[in-house]
């Protein structure tokens, strides 16, 4: 029987060097929403640290990553124009009006990076959980405020 692996301690990040990376392929995910409207997310790799240079299996690798929510929402579904959400109503969007949004179909691909000089690459992709809508609420174009949490799924490939 093998012995349970002791979990390591999280890199210090003050530590690690920055990874060069070539983008391989980046795209939207997108969500199309029961009330009509639609949202696209994308996530962008920014940065990435590592121990060395040129990581090895195993090597801790932090990424960066950036989250863009958009939502294409037509003319007659746009209110006055208000402000972004909260901070408060974020983080308890059903306390603030919030009402739950299912998603009637969704498309979400993979992101991909390639980290220079190695063999090793970087598949991300987002996931949508939960989609709120604040009622009686739009932001500055007018469009309908949304809270939306997800998942940033990272996956080292070698």
């Amino acid at each position: 029987m093998s012995e349970p692996k002791t979990p390591q301690p999280p890199a210090d990040l003050t530590k690690l060097q920055i990874l060069d990376f070539d983008v391989m392929q980046e795209g939207w995910s997108t969500y199309d929403l029961e009330d009509g409207n639609r949202m696209r997310c994308r996530i962008v790799l920014l940065q990435m640290r590592a121990p060395d240079i040129q990581p090895k299996k195993g090597d801790p690798i932090a990424p960066q990553i950036s989250q863009h929510v958009i939502v294409d929402v037509p003319p007659n579904r746009r209110g006055s124009p208000g402000h972004p959400a909260t901070q408060e109503e974020v983080a308890k969007p059903k306390e603030h009006g919030g009402e739950e949004v299912a998603i009637r179909s969704s498309s979400e691909p993979w992101n991909e990076y390639h980290i220079t000089n190695t063999n090793v690459r970087l598949r991300v992709k987002i996931i949508v959980n939960r989609i709120w809508k604040i009622r009686d609420r739009f932001d500055q174009n007018g469009d309908p405020v949304y809270v939306v949490t997800s998942t940033v799924i990272p996956v080292f490939e070698s």
